[in-house]
């Protein structure tokens, strides 16, 4: 996650092993339009073909779950409401 100082959005960035360019793989405030989204954390699933990131939309103060397919590139089309991530053990 790259946010640098001064900018609203967050954004998330991956690079491949051999490639030192970094690819966008979403910018907060792009994924949909007129939606700000917050992002509270992110978690990658054990086979590592997704990752589940919680949101706030619009300041809301309710996070969902959104998950996104790594290999196809592209948010899945439904969320889970009222929910985190929680990927710090006690």
């Amino acid at each position: 996650m790259i946010s640098k100082r001064g900018q609203l959005s967050q954004k998330l960035y991956y690079k491949a092993i051999n490639d030192t360019t970094e690819h966008l793989i979403f910018d907060t405030w792009n994924i949909h339009s007129g939606i700000r989204y917050e992002l509270y954390d992110i978690a990658l699933s054990p086979d590592e073909k997704y990752f589940f990131a919680a949101f706030d939309k619009n300041g809301e103060e309710y996070p969902f779950l959104k998950v996104y397919d790594i290999v196809n590139k592209k948010w899945l089309k439904d969320s889970i409401p009222n929910c985190l991530v929680n990927t710090r053990k006690a």
